[in-house]
């Protein structure tokens, strides 16, 4: 179920379609932590993993859910972006300020673009505020170097904990 995720995003990606590309790296990204959650849960209770794994009643992509995954061992560190130099310092902190790769993914999943808005002039004095999904490339190639790095660690982390491939 994960792998799908980031096959989407990378076909997507290899096909310029940038958005879909970036919301399909983010939602694989947000399903892994969650499903890894869950199946730890129900192997330290039952010692069987389920054949599905159902999401209901599961948090979200939040500082919250991060930090509940650093708790339990999870590599997390490996979704901090380049440029952010105190994610798990976020993570600790609450809701506020979020974590990059939790404030992207709910700003992009929700539609709110205003950060990928670029102001162009084209002969008036007043730029022009335009969005295309192409201001998403820079991001959605960042997302495929990060979710590599992710599901590597994940990998790792899943043969460590006893937990089997969904």
């Amino acid at each position: 179920m994960i792998d799908w995720f980031f096959k989407q995003a990378t076909e997507a990606l290899h096909h310029g379609l940038w958005l879909p590309a970036c919301t399909s790296f983010l939602n694989g990204i947000e399903t892994s932590l969650r499903v890894t959650l869950k199946l730890k849960s129900t192997v330290n209770v039952q010692q069987s993993v389920p054949v599905l794994v159902d999401l209901d009643g599961t948090s979200v992509m939040s500082n919250a859910l991060m930090r509940k995954a650093k708790q339990e061992g999870m590599p997390i560190e490996l979704l901090s972006f380049p440029a952010e130099k105190n994610m798990l310092a976020k993570i600790d902190a609450g809701k506020k300020p979020e974590a990059d790769i939790v404030r992207l993914r709910n700003s992009l999943c929700h539609g709110n673009i205003l950060e990928f808005i670029m102001s162009v002039k084209v002969g008036s004095p007043d730029p022009i505020r335009i969005f295309t999904p192409g201001n998403c490339c820079g991001l959605a190639l960042l997302l495929s170097a990060l979710s590599k790095k992710w599901t590597v660690g994940l990998h790792q982390y899943w043969i460590d904990n006893n937990l089997t491939s969904c």
